[in-house]
């Protein structure tokens, strides 16, 4: 990062604008866009809802606070040309052959998930078929 955007950075969030930054590296390279920022005065807030509060009021993770609106610009234009300049690293490529494989992995344990409810309504289904009276010993 330059120096000079750390003249204009709230240091205390710098762990979480790298947090913002390899989130959206990853959904990037999964082929999804990358979250949009709001400049809201001196900070750059998250366009995801974090929470609800009473009243509507909504909750946005801020990412980065700075010294003021015209720096908030700089760091926005300066984080998406980070995200984009990560496109055109070596290692893109591998990095969205393995984002595409964690994909796969994490359907094919849902997969499986929903395959075992399955089989668990189908194992009541066959007792409540071989006993469809009000019997005490049923477990169903």
């Amino acid at each position: 990062m330059d120096t000079d955007l750390f003249d204009v950075i709230d240091l205390r969030q710098t762990r979480q604008m790298r947090l913002w930054l390899f989130g959206n590296i990853l959904r990037r390279s999964s082929n999804a866009g990358a979250e949009e920022l709001r400049i809201n005065g001196d900070q750059l807030v998250s366009s995801g809802v974090v929470a609800r509060l009473p009243g509507e009021t909504e909750v946005r993770l801020i990412v980065a606070r700075t010294t003021n609106e015209a720096s908030s610009k700089v760091l926005h234009e300066y984080m998406y040309d980070m995200l984009q300049q990560a496109k055109e690293k070596l290692q893109w490529s591998r990095l969205q052959s393995s984002t595409a494989e964690l994909g796969l992995k994490e359907k094919q344990l849902e997969l499986r998930h929903i395959a075992k409810e399955i089989d668990a309504a189908l194992i009541g289904i066959e007792l409540m078929r071989a006993f469809p009276g009000r019997c005490n010993l049923c477990p169903v």
